[in-house]
C-alpha cells in the first residue's frame, strides 16, 4: 500500500514536471506602437531674412529659457554679431 502510494505521488510529480517543461510560451499579441521619445531640443534657429537669424531657447531647464537672440551675419568678418535679445517668457508671464 505504501509502495503504491509512493508510485502514485512520484508519477504525479513527474507528470507535473513534464507539463511545466513542455508548456508553450504565452503568445502576446500586440500591435507595434509609435513610441514617442521626448527629445530635448534646447535651441531652435529661425531665419528672419537673408542675413539675420534668431535663436530661441526652448528648454525649460535652461537658465536662458524664453530668450530670443537676434544675430546678423557679417560677410566681411564671416561671423554672426548679436543685434538684440528679447525674453518672451517675461513678457507673457510677467516674471
Amino acid at each position: 500500500m505504501n509502495d503504491l502510494f509512493n508510485k502514485i505521488i512520484l508519477t504525479g510529480i513527474l507528470i507535473s514536471l513534464l507539463i511545466i517543461a513542455f508548456k508553450p510560451d504565452p503568445v502576446i499579441e500586440s500591435s507595434p506602437q509609435d513610441i514617442k521619445i521626448n527629445e530635448i531640443k534646447s535651441n531652435q534657429v529661425v531665419q528672419l531674412s537673408d542675413n539675420k537669424i534668431s535663436i530661441v531657447d526652448t528648454d525649460v531647464n535652461s537658465t536662458l529659457y524664453g530668450e530670443i537672440l537676434i544675430l546678423e551675419y557679417d560677410e566681411d568678418a564671416e561671423t554672426f554679431n548679436l543685434v538684440g535679445s528679447y525674453n518672451y517668457r517675461e513678457a507673457l508671464f510677467d516674471e
